[in-house]
């Protein structure tokens, strides 16, 4: 027997350009793996999956400063059952970056959301709030920011109205900024009380040039290039509070927020629609991806992004590891030959091992994870 161990922080890892926050080997001889041991400096939630490739399976872009994912429940508590509340959640690839519920009422967890087949969402109802971290969602008059997000309006005010983003005033009378559906429309309204409203459900701003764009399904709807000159501040997400007050009766499923510190010009079309294409899939709308003119022919209609290799299939483990054992600190590493049970969370596999070919990717990858700390793995091998 031999052992290969790894280690990383997951504080610092980031999924990057599609590929997820992981750490990973190569060997210029075959081998085969018999067991994989892990411990993690906290005594928090960490699931493993590991795989003998490099798979594109998580979000995408290089300049993300925030993510909540519905898929995601451990970073908003791991809850129990559909319709549980959701109180707190920590953006996924980087859990200090907190969003806090509150209203008197918390936005609910929901196994399957509307006209999903399996896939969860956050569902907003009337009167439930969840401020936004300050550092991603408040934009100077010359930061430049792109927003996506997975969202579906459930249902909207007598008016037709109902807001994804807010600012500071649920009245609107003096609202630093406000996004979301009105009669149909997005809207936004920034600290200078410029207004502007068009068809669609995503934005991108770049307020260096006071430019906006809009896209919808991967088609540009609008590109405004004279109204948005001023700062954005999204202080929280509320759906229900419009300009009726929190009686709007909007309601919105949540299934992602991606915030990005690049505009949609500066990201260009390939991430664009790369971003695009991962939510779509994920999310089960890429029926209707289009082009920014509207044309047919998106590059991931039906080619999920994702997937570089063109199957999920190459994941070894069994089932995804979930490691229980924590305490792992660099000053007092393991020693080599341990492989006790009070010290690793074990996976085996059956003799003869597990083949790995020479010069084959052997990547470990995170599946969920609450701020696990450094992550130390050892590698049981002949």
């Amino acid at each position: 027997m031999a052992f290969r161990t790894l280690s990383f922080d997951t504080r610092a890892a980031i999924p990057t350009d599609g590929f997820p926050a992981t750490v990973a080997y190569v060997s210029s001889a075959a081998h085969k793996i018999h067991n994989v041991y892990v411990t993690k400096e906290n005594a928090s939630d960490l699931t493993l999956d590991m795989t003998l490739d490099q798979l594109k399976t998580d979000i995408f872009g290089d300049s993300l400063t925030f993510a909540l994912l519905a898929d995601k429940p451990m970073t908003f508590g791991n809850p129990s059952s559909s319709g549980t509340d959701i109180s707190s959640w920590k953006s996924w690839y980087r859990p200090a970056n907190s969003v806090t519920g509150t209203g008197t009422t918390k936005p609910s967890y929901l196994i399957n959301g509307t006209g999903q087949a399996a896939r969860p969402t956050m569902l907003f109802d009337e009167g439930e709030i969840a401020s936004l971290p300050s550092a991603q969602f408040q934009f100077a008059s010359t930061d430049p920011f792109t927003i996506f997000v997975s969202f579906k309006a459930v249902t909207k005010n007598s008016a037709r109205e109902a807001y994804l983003f807010g600012g500071t005033n649920p009245s609107r009378g003096d609202l630093l900024s406000i996004w979301g559906i009105d009669n149909n429309k997005c809207a936004i309204i920034d600290n200078a009380n410029n207004e502007a409203l068009w068809s669609g459900s995503l934005m991108t701003g770049d307020n260096t040039s006071g430019t906006v764009w809009d896209y919808e399904n991967g088609i540009e709807l609008l590109e405004d290039t004279s109204t948005f000159t001023s700062a954005f501040n999204f202080n929280f997400i509320n759906k229900a509070n419009t300009t009726d007050g929190d009686q709007g009766s909007g309601t919105f499923e949540i299934n992602e927020i991606l915030v990005y510190d690049e505009d949609a010009s500066t990201m260009g079309t390939t991430k664009r629609q790369e971003i695009e294409g991962y939510l779509a899939h994920k999310w089960e709308t890429n029926s209707a991806l289009r082009n920014a003119n509207g044309s047919t022919g998106h590059p991931y209609v039906t080619t999920d992004p994702r997937d570089s290799k063109g199957t999920h299939t190459v994941r070894k483990f069994s089932s995804p590891m979930s490691t229980i054992v924590s305490g792992f600190s660099e000053a007092s590493v393991p020693a080599l030959t341990e492989v006790g049970a009070s010290v690793f969370t074990k996976e085996a596999w059956a003799s003869p091992g597990l083949s790995v070919a020479a010069d084959q990717v052997v990547q470990f990858v995170v599946e969920d994870m609450n701020e696990p700390g450094i992550v130390y793995i050892k590698i049981d091998y002949t």
